[in-house]
């Protein structure tokens, strides 16, 4: 487990690092099958994304930096015109998009997908109500835990018959 401020994964090459020597040990020496970039809602650092935070960049100048990696998310929720109400919530969907396209450039991670021996997954962790949410690689959509298991059993089947 790799847990940090947004979630963040910098693309490979970007920053190198404890996340990037995370997901590299994972993969290659304790051989995980399944990586999940878990968001949260309300996530402070998403508020910060959104300027609802609190922290400026004048605050916390590592901080900003580091939110760096996620301004690719800004960007699509800006040119969406999502309203303000949904602007953290979207931010949150969005940056788990972007953080799984960063961790698929990882050497590693490339190269066992591309070996069918990795699979990965976001998903966002709803606080108030207890709910998980999985993004459906299919249509880009996130989907119930419920729909999700029910999609994966069917591409299952579909791939063994």
């Amino acid at each position: 487990m790799c847990r940090n401020i947004g979630n963040i994964v910098p693309a490979y090459g970007e920053m190198l690092g404890g996340v990037s020597a995370v997901v590299e040990y994972a993969v290659l020496a304790l051989n995980v099958r399944q990586i999940v970039v878990c968001g949260h809602s309300d996530c402070g650092a998403m508020r910060g994304l959104a300027g609802t935070a609190p922290m400026t960049a004048e605050d916390m100048p590592t901080v900003n930096a580091w939110l760096r990696n996620a301004e690719t998310a800004r960007s699509v929720v800006q040119a969406r015109n999502v309203g303000r109400d949904q602007l953290v919530q979207a931010l949150v969907e969005e940056n788990i998009r972007l953080q799984l396209m960063h961790l698929r450039t990882h050497p590693s991670v490339a190269g066992r997908l591309a070996q069918r021996r990795l699979d990965v997954q976001g998903w966002v962790y709803d606080i108030g109500h207890g709910r998980i949410t999985v993004l459906n690689d299919e249509n880009d959509q996130f989907e119930t835990v419920r729909e999700a298991r029910e999609r994966l059993q069917q591409r299952a089947l579909r791939q063994r018959g």
